[in-house]
């Protein structure tokens, strides 16, 4: 989950928070989802965006929440699809393709 604040850098102007810093909070939470238990850093890296939508803005005062579920390994590649909700309510979907690193 995030916060975002009217103080935060991407929203200090009063604007929303921008759509790729939503994927990048999809990609790094599919990351942590995947990363084997007990290690630090998920060992993934964003190959692909395949869908990102947001139905409407989030803005300064909401809680980005991303819940992300795991839909299919390619290989050394997993797509993952994940939701973002704001304040519990849902806000836009994205679809990622995440490559393991070597």
């Amino acid at each position: 989950m995030v916060r975002v604040t009217a103080g935060g850098w991407w929203t200090r102007d009063g604007s929303a928070l921008p759509l790729a810093l939503c994927v990048e909070a999809a990609a790094q939470a599919a990351g942590e989802l995947l990363a084997p238990a007990g290690e630090d850093s998920p060992n993934w890296a964003l190959a692909g965006i395949e869908r990102a939508t947001l139905d409407r803005l989030v803005t300064a005062g909401e809680t980005l929440q991303v819940e992300v579920r795991l839909e299919r390994r390619l290989g050394t590649a997993v797509r993952v699809a994940a939701e973002l909700r704001a304040d519990g309510i849902r806000v836009g979907e994205v679809r990622l393709i995440l490559g393991a690193r070597a």
